[in-house]
C-alpha cells in the first residue's frame, strides 16, 4: 500500500513538472505572438527594441524551461545524498539472496519464475541497492527483484517493467526513510493552582548531538 502511494506521488510530480514546462512554452509562444501583432500594427516602433524584447522573451523561456529541470535534479540529489555513516550497515550477499529467494517462494510469484539470470549492485543516494534479474517461466518477459541492502524491508518484485518504471522503483527504494523525531517531555508546575502539566517537545537530531558531545568529552 505504501509503495503504491509513493508511486502515485512520484507520478504526480512528473505530471506537474511536465505541465510547468508546457506552460512556459505556451507563454513564450503567446508572448512572441503578441509582440509580432503589436509590431505589425505600429510600424513606427523601434526595430531594435522589438528584437530585444523578443530575445528577452525567448531567453526567459529557455532559462525557465531548463532552469526548472536543473533545480528539480539538484533538489532530488540534495534529498538523496547522505553521509554513508548515517545509514545502517548493508546486509551481506547471502542474506540478500535469501530475501530474494523467499520472495519467490511466495505463491504469488512461485509459478512464474524459472531461474536467476544475473545480479548487480547499484548505489543510489548513498543506498546500496541489489538488483536481481529473473527469467520467468514464460517467454518474452523479464522480472526483477530489487532490495535495499541498507533497509532490506524495502524491496519489490517487478514483472517486465519499462526502463522508466524500473528507474522509478529504484529511486523510490533508495530514498532514505525519514527518521523518527526525538521527543522531550517537559513538566510544568503551577504553585498557585497546585497543578502540574506536561508538554511534549519534538526535536530532530538532539540525541545524536548529545551523543557526539559525550564522545568528544571522553576523548
Amino acid at each position: 500500500m505504501e509503495e503504491h502511494k509513493e508511486e502515485h506521488i512520484e507520478e504526480k510530480k512528473i505530471i506537474k513538472k511536465s505541465s510547468f514546462k508546457w506552460l512556459i512554452v505556451i507563454g513564450v509562444v503567446i508572448g512572441l505572438t503578441i509582440l509580432i501583432i503589436i509590431a505589425s500594427q505600429n510600424t513606427d516602433l523601434n526595430v531594435t527594441w522589438i528584437i530585444l524584447i523578443g530575445l528577452t522573451i525567448i531567453l526567459s523561456g529557455v532559462l525557465g524551461y531548463f532552469g526548472f529541470n536543473l533545480y528539480s535534479k539538484f533538489k532530488k540529489l540534495e534529498e538523496q545524498i547522505k553521509d554513508p555513516s548515517e545509514l545502517p550497515k548493508p546486509i551481506n550477499d547471502e542474506e540478500l539472496f535469501n530475501i530474494a529467494n523467499n520472495s519467490l517462494t511466495n505463491p504469488k510469484y512461485a509459478n512464474h519464475i524459472d531461474r536467476f539470470v544475473e545480479e548487480e549492485y547499484r548505489t543510489i543516494g548513498g543506498n546500496l541497492i541489489k538488483l536481481y534479474k529473473i527469467e520467468p517461466a514464460y517467454d518474452g518477459k523479464i522480472a526483477y527483484i530489487i532490495i535495499n541492502a541498507n533497509y532490506p524491508e524495502r524491496k519489490n518484485v517487478l514483472f517486465d517493467p519499462s526502463i522508466r518504471e524500473l528507474n522509478m522503483k529504484l529511486n523510490l527504494l533508495s530514498t532514505i526513510p525519514e527518521r523518527k523525531p526525538d521527543t522531550e517531555v517537559q513538566k510544568i508546575k503551577n504553585p498557585l493552582l497546585g497543578s502540574e502539566s506536561e508538554t511534549i517537545k519534538t526535536t530532530y537530531g538532539k540525541k545524536d548531538k548529545e551523543k557526539k558531545h559525550k564522545e568528544e568529552e571522553i576523548k
